[in-house]
């Protein structure tokens, strides 16, 4: 019901056209997915219900009123609006139903039409398409460039790695040589106990 101005708002438009504008403009403001092709396609399924003459244009509003009398608050627009219009098209003319169908069948709705700055968002969103697949562009190129310089920070902490590792091994034998000469010390002979706890402390 926000998408139509008459249930909405109880105002109508001087044409068919000016109808469909509000509408569209309505449908591309207040909900949240905004799609001027679904607008049209909605649009496309309306000349599709109107084609098919008196019945179908009757099933569509019988649709709607058993869709509206469930709903808490939405049922008042079946006793102002819906159930009227159920009446009225039963006892309307062919003539203008034929001269509905024409109208619908002929109109079209550009995004021109519209009092929104369509043209101008679209052109806004490019450019931040542009830029944003620039960036990824930038951030691609600095990543080449970190694995490359990360390729030879790592042959070179390889290479470090491997003096380390050398180094490693030459302590460690220093290490056994020093385990070898103190078990074969004899502290109580080389050492006096005092002197022994003087060095500890």
């Amino acid at each position: 019901s926000k998408l139509s101005t008459q249930l909405s708002w109880l105002t109508t438009g001087p044409t068919l056209h000016s109808a469909a504008v509000f509408s569209f403009t309505r449908a591309l403001t207040l909900p949240l997915y905004r799609n001027f092709d679904l607008c049209t396609k909605v649009l496309f399924d309306l000349r599709g219900v109107v084609s098919g003459g008196r019945s179908s244009i009757l099933s569509t509003l019988l649709g709607l009123y058993q869709t509206l009398r469930s709903h808490e608050f939405f049922y008042l627009h079946n006793v102002v609006f819906v159930k009227e219009y159920c009446v009225w098209i039963q006892h309307v003319s062919d003539k203008h139903i034929a001269k509905l169908q024409t109208a619908l069948r002929d109109m079209k709705v550009t995004k021109s039409d519209l009092p929104l700055p369509l043209k101008q968002f679209e052109k806004l969103m490019e450019l931040g398409e542009e830029a944003s697949d620039s960036g990824e562009e930038s951030c691609s190129s600095s990543d080449e460039y970190t694995s490359s310089s990360e390729f030879s920070t790592s042959s070179e902490s390889d290479d470090d790695t491997d003096d380390l590792v050398d180094e490693g091994t030459d302590n460690d034998q220093e290490m056994e040589s020093l385990a070898i000469n103190v078990k074969s010390l004899d502290l109580e002979k080389d050492m006096p106990p005092t002197c022994l706890i003087e060095e500890l402390n």
